[in-house]
């Protein structure tokens, strides 16, 4: 029988806007890391998303993760992340 798998989704008030499903929680982490790293400086404000990569740079995945979704929706649409774990 196959282990858990970890699942995020990141919505939008319109919709879904990133799916991504893992079997290890570290590369989920890293999917969702990467989503924020390409999103960041588009949708936050120049000093959050200038902490945002500060995490990254210092691999704390995260702390860059909480930070995103704690200030996204500031300058433009909200959104925020779902996480869920299927066994």
């Amino acid at each position: 029988m196959p282990g858990p798998f970890f699942v995020a989704v990141v919505h939008t008030p319109e919709r879904v806007r990133f799916i991504a499903a893992e079997v290890q929680p570290e590369r989920l982490e890293h999917r969702v890391a990467q989503y924020v790293s390409e999103n960041a400086p588009h949708v936050l404000c120049p000093i959050d998303a200038e902490i945002v990569r500060t995490f990254l740079a210092a691999n704390r995945c995260q702390s860059a993760i909480e930070h995103y979704f704690a200030t996204v929706g500031q300058r433009w649409d909200k959104e925020w992340l779902v996480t869920h774990v299927d066994s």
